[in-house]
C-alpha cells in the first residue's frame, strides 16, 4: 500500500496514461522510489477498441496495452494510488501532493504526466444524457447499443475507431462530421468507410439531444433525408 506522510518519495508520477507509468519505469530501474496517481489506468489509450501501431505489438486492444504498462510498472517497484491530486505545495527541498480524498504524500520531485482530456460537444443538457445514451467512451458502452442505431460525432482517428467497432454490434451506426471528408489514419477511414452499416453524414453539426428520460434523437445543423432530427438510441 502506498505511504501517506512519512514515506519521502523520490519521485511522484501525476498520471497513470504512457507517460507517468514509462516515467515509473525508468525511474524504478534507476532505484528511485516512485508512486503514480491516477484513476484511469492507461490513460485515455485505455478507451481505443484496438491498437495496431505499438512497436512490437501488432494487434492489441487499447486497455490490454494500459493493464500491460501497469504491471510492467508495478513489477518493477512502482506504487500506484488510484486518487486525484488536486493540490501540490512546495515545502523545503520537498513537495506535499493533496489528493482528493485528503491523503498527503511527500517527494522530493513531481513529474507532470497529466494526458488529455475528451473534448465536450458543448451543446444544452449534455451533461443531463450523459449515462443516458450520451458517452465519450465507445469501447467501455458499445455493448449498451447492440441491434440499435447509434451517432458518433467527429471524425478523426477516435470517431473512425469507435464507428469501426460499433458497427460490429449496433444495427446502425451513423458518423456526423463538420468536415467535408474524413480526417483519421487512412486505415481507419477505410475500414469504416467499409461497413455496410455505417453511413457518414458530412458538413453537419449536432446542435442538440431530445429525450424524455434518455437520447431519442439529436438536432442537426442542417437537413438529412428532408428532416434536422435524427432517431437514435445513443
Amino acid at each position: 500500500m502506498p505511504d501517506t506522510g512519512n514515506t519521502i518519495y523520490d519521485i511522484a508520477i501525476v498520471g497513470a496514461g504512457p507517460a507517468g507509468l514509462g516515467a515509473s519505469i525508468y525511474a524504478s530501474r534507476y532505484k528511485l522510489s516512485n508512486i503514480v496517481f491516477g484513476k484511469l489506468i492507461g490513460g485515455t489509450i485505455s478507451d481505443a477498441h484496438k491498437v495496431c501501431n505499438y512497436p512490437g505489438l501488432k494487434d492489441i486492444s487499447g486497455f490490454e496495452l494500459g493493464q500491460k504498462m501497469f504491471e510492467h510498472a508495478k513489477e518493477l517497484g512502482g506504487q500506484h494510488a488510484a486518487e486525484q491530486i488536486v493540490d501540490i505545495k512546495k515545502e523545503g527541498n520537498n513537495f506535499k501532493l493533496i489528493t482528493d480524498s485528503g491523503s498527503e504524500y511527500i517527494a522530493k520531485t513531481v513529474i507532470l504526466g497529466l494526458g488529455t482530456n475528451r473534448n465536450k460537444l458543448n451543446i444544452p443538457n449534455e451533461d443531463f444524457y450523459l449515462g443516458k445514451g450520451l458517452s465519450y467512451c465507445a469501447t467501455c458502452d458499445a455493448m449498451f447499443y447492440k441491434g440499435k442505431i447509434v451517432a458518433v460525432i467527429g471524425g478523426s482517428n477516435a470517431a473512425t475507431m469507435a464507428a469501426t467497432m460499433l458497427s460490429d454490434i449496433a444495427k446502425k451506426v451513423y458518423i456526423i462530421y463538420r468536415g467535408t471528408q474524413l480526417r483519421g489514419d487512412q486505415v481507419w477511414v477505410e475500414e469504416a468507410s467499409s461497413k455496410d452499416n455505417v453511413e457518414i453524414i458530412y458538413t453537419t453539426v449536432l446542435t442538440g439531444i431530445e429525450g424524455e428520460n434518455k437520447v431519442e434523437r439529436i438536432k442537426l445543423s442542417k437537413a438529412f433525408n428532408d428532416s434536422e432530427y435524427l432517431q437514435v438510441d445513443g
